[in-house]
Order: structure tokens, then C-alpha cells, then sequence
């Protein structure tokens, strides 16, 4: 059977077309919008909607996650201490063998100039003044070749840190704080 189209049939088809096409519309706004939905959380833990839904699954699931949360924390701190220890060993061996190398330098040195005063003694002026002067030389240059060297390490220290400020600064800040 054919339908007899009249003004007032096709107006009411047209409307269902209509009807139809926002129902389709309103489908594809709603999918949309649910993709467009998005939440960010940044932290050791989940956020409280997603630990409601981990009790929901799971009872106790949220308590398990903080007690794992605190052991994991627990245990970075302990690695933390190890490591600060291994290093403070280190330094406390470094300084150690510092102060070890300066006494002996002092016996050393001692033992130089007391040689250079007995040789003085016995008339060897020569060989006395060689052993003292060897000895005064040798401390002399000991002593400034290290503190060149604290020098040069303080001036490497520097410019390394000058480097990275460099890096972290903005284009532009340098020029702000030179016109400052």
C-alpha cells in the first residue's frame, strides 16, 4: 500500500527526520564531550576517586596502597642514609690520608733540616746548605702546586656552576639583569 502524501503527512515526516537527526546529533555531542574529558593526577598516590574505586573492587585495596606507599618511602629513606654513610666514609678516609701524608711530610721535612744543622756542625756547609735548601725547595713547591691546584678546582667549580645558571636562565632574563 502506498501512502497518500499530503501537506500534513510530509510535515510530520519531516519532523521525524528532524527529531531523528538531533537525536544523532545529541549522541555525537555526548561522545564527544566523554572523549574530551580528561583528569590528570600527579603524586606518589592515586587520587581519592580512583582509591574509592579500588575499594569497590578490592576491600581494604586503598589501605594496601598507602601501606606500600609507606614502605616504598621507607625504604628510599633508608637507601638514602646508606648512601650518605658510604660517602662520609669516603671523605673521612680522604681526610685521613691527607693528615697522614702531612706528618710524614713533617718527619720528612724535619728530618731534612735537622740533617742540614748537624751537617752544619761538623763543618759540611756544603752538603748542609743542599739538604736544608733541597728540603725548604721541595716543601715550598708542595705547597704552592697544591693550593694552585684548590685554585684551578675552585675556578672549574665555577664556571660549571655559571653554565648551568646559564642554562636554566630565560632568553632575555640576561639582558633584564644587565640593564638593571
Amino acid at each position: 500500500m502506498s501512502e497518500i502524501k499530503t501537506p500534513e503527512t510530509e510535515l510530520n515526516s519531516k519532523a521525524e527526520v528532524s527529531d531523528e537527526k538531533e537525536e544523532k546529533s545529541d549522541k555525537i555531542k555526548e561522545m564527544v564531550v566523554s572523549l574530551l574529558h580528561q583528569e590528570f593526577h600527579a603524586g606518589p598516590l592515586p587520587s581519592p576517586d580512583t582509591l574509592k574505586k579500588y575499594n569497590e573492587t578490592l576491600p581494604d585495596a586503598a589501605d594496601r596502597i598507602f601501606k606500600m606507599a609507606e614502605r616504598s618511602q621507607v625504604h628510599r629513606e633508608n637507601i638514602d642514609r646508606q648512601q650518605m654513610e658510604i660517602v662520609k666514609a669516603k671523605i673521612e678516609s680522604e681526610i685521613k690520608k691527607v693528615n697522614k701524608g702531612q706528618d710524614y711530610a713533617l718527619l720528612i721535612a724535619l728530618a731534612g733540616i735537622a740533617g742540614a744543622i748537624t751537617c752544619a756542625f761538623l763543618n759540611q756547609a756544603a752538603i748542609g746548605s743542599l739538604l736544608g735548601g733541597s728540603t725548604v725547595v721541595t716543601l715550598v713547591a708542595l705547597f704552592l702546586s697544591e693550593r694552585w691546584r684548590r685554585k684551578k678546582e675552585e675556578n672549574n667549580e665555577n664556571e660549571e656552576n655559571n653554565e648551568n645558571n646559564d642554562l636554566m636562565t630565560l632568553p632575555g632574563e640576561s639582558e633584564k639583569e644587565e640593564t638593571n
